[in-house]
């Protein structure tokens, strides 16, 4: 119930004109930054989730490759610093980008920052847009806070 709630908040946000919408439930919250929208989707730059998790470093884990999983198929762990607490997710490179997960966690909770990036010359990449469902983002903050 509590992802379904935040993803259709997150959309009123959007048709309301916002271009940053954050959006909170409970103990969760959802941030993007977005540069168009219509009734079902979006084009977005950033999608970031803030949470407490009730599961384990390595369940936390699980659950994030899996749902980053739903905005593409090739995502994976790449790098896990148990003792820091941090965590990358990168996919393949497809049509010129790769999708990023990038997971961080501190006292306050746990945040995962979702971005897609162009790789460009001399090892530096640019971040680029991604279109994104309401069913995906539905889906998404299933994976990740249930």
């Amino acid at each position: 119930m509590r992802t379904t709630s935040l993803a259709h908040r997150l959309w009123d946000a959007l048709h309301q004109g916002e271009t940053m919408p954050c959006v909170s439930v409970e103990s969760a919250l959802i941030r993007m930054v977005v540069r168009a929208r219509d009734e079902f989707s979006c084009v977005a730059e950033q999608m970031m989730v803030h949470w407490q998790p009730s599961t384990e470093w390595r369940e936390t884990l699980r659950r994030c490759e899996t749902a980053l999983q739903i905005l593409h198929r090739s995502v994976a762990l790449v790098e896990n610093d148990e003792t820091g607490r941090h965590a990358l997710f990168r996919s393949s490179v497809s049509h010129d980008a790769y999708w990023e997960g990038q997971l961080h966690a501190d006292a306050t909770g746990i945040t995962l920052t979702v971005q897609r990036w162009r790789p460009s010359g001399q090892g530096k990449r640019q971040p680029t847009q991604f279109l994104v469902t309401v069913e995906q983002v539905t889906d998404f903050l299933a994976v990740l806070l249930d």
